[in-house]
């Protein structure tokens, strides 16, 4: 099974951390080549599985995991660079 997160991430209920939070996501996402946007989008917000999006999109799911990869990947250097309150 594919996982975008691989570890819980704390949450906060302060508005400037939320707002920080949806920043640091968003500049993570204009990042990702079209290809990768796509498939986080369609496992994140659409709540496909693995085998669901690889059909979709016509490619292997050694394809989609790469993409995957690639995401989580270039997210975490935007993550490691944001700012922290």
């Amino acid at each position: 099974m594919l996982r975008l997160v691989r570890e819980p991430v704390e949450s906060s209920d302060d508005p400037a951390d939320v707002i920080d939070a949806r920043l640091t996501v968003q500049a993570a996402l204009d990042r990702l080549l079209p290809a990768e946007r796509e498939v986080i989008e369609l496992l994140a917000w659409e709540g496909l599985s693995a085998a669901q999006v690889s059909d979709a999109l016509g490619c292997s799911r050694v394809a989609l995991a790469v993409r995957v990869h690639r995401a989580r990947w270039i997210t975490s250097l935007v993550r490691s660079r944001a700012p922290r309150l």
